[in-house]
């Protein structure tokens, strides 16, 4: 026997709770990057025996991206900002 029930679906607008242009959450994984690069720097130095310096340019690539994409994001929020 079918069911003739209601459905009924809520949608909430979360558009004021996004963050459309994207500049925060570039930023901190920058600075993630960033920290973690001067981790690795410590370790390549001498503190530990362990010398991957394969890290570190992993770390280092991941801020230099990291930069590249905040002037991207920042670029992008200054054009959407002029229209």
């Amino acid at each position: 026997m079918p069911r003739n029930d209601v459905v009924r679906i809520t949608v909430i607008d979360m558009s004021s709770h996004v963050d459309v242009d994207a500049v925060r959450p570039v930023v901190v994984g920058t600075i993630v990057w960033l920290v973690a690069a001067l981790i690795e720097a410590t370790q390549v130095l001498g503190w530990s025996n362990d010398r991957h310096i394969w890290r570190l340019g992993i770390c280092l690539a991941g801020a230099a991206l990291g930069l590249l994409g905040t002037l991207v994001v920042i670029r992008r929020k200054r054009r959407l900002n002029q229209e």
